[in-house]
């Protein structure tokens, strides 16, 4: 294997490493439930109706057979069942959960996550790339080549490529998202993320591994 062969092949396992960095870490990034309050509402009940109802047939009972009138005691007798038919509707009635979100903590949260991501893919690339660069130079003044070819060859691989996106842009997506209150859309603005890392570690990539082609041996 030549030299030049060696160290595409070690950029290539460094891209493999960050790429699987990248997609091991999105998955991590989940909804913070810390940012979610529920709280309970409970739900509108018939009492006055049923309590109308109840009284009301009562009523008209009494009055029904006061008067030995069947028709009003039959009334009465609909309007009893009426409000003890609310009375249980309302008994079996739940509080209604309602969420309440903080949405600037759920930005603040996923732009943290998504940040040390990048951060972490910006360094370990760049830490890479400098200790590559260390043991090819090195590797250079060993080969059996005049010193001005050794000084051009060292020239030629000088060069460092950086894992380049805009942290800024991922600042303004997640703040749109806030805005306009979409939960979902921060889930799916991870799936993004994680192809424009993806994206920007291959230039990387592709960038340091056409300076390496330079090399002759």
């Amino acid at each position: 294997m030549s030299v030049k062969e060696k160290y595409i092949a070690a950029l290539n396992d460094e891209q493999a490493k960050m790429v699987s960095y990248v997609k091991q870490m999105t998955a991590k990034v989940t909804f913070p439930e810390t940012a979610v309050t529920t709280n309970y509402i409970k739900p509108a009940k018939h009492t006055v109706a049923s309590g109308i109802c109840l009284a009301g047939g009562a009523l008209s009972i009494a009055v029904g057979l006061y008067l030995e009138k069947n028709g009003i005691s039959a009334v009465g007798g609909v309007a009893i069942a009426c409000g003890a038919g609310l009375w249980a509707i309302d008994r079996k009635k739940k509080p209604i959960a309602k969420r309440d979100i903080a949405y600037y903590k759920v930005t603040s949260h996923y732009y943290k996550a998504l940040s040390d991501i990048f951060k972490h893919i910006t360094n370990n690339w760049t830490d890479s790339l400098v200790e590559l660069k260390s043991k090819l130079k090195a590797e250079i003044m060993l080969q059996k080549i005049s010193d001005e070819e050794k000084n051009s060859a060292i020239q030629s691989v000088l060069t460092t490529s950086v894992v380049d996106m805009s942290m800024a842009d991922v600042s303004s997506k997640l703040g749109k998202i806030e805005q306009d209150h979409d939960e979902e859309g921060y889930k799916n603005y991870v799936a993004i993320f994680e192809k424009k890392c993806i994206e920007a570690i291959n230039n990387a990539y592709e960038e340091q591994k056409s300076v390496y082609e330079r090399l002759q041996f």
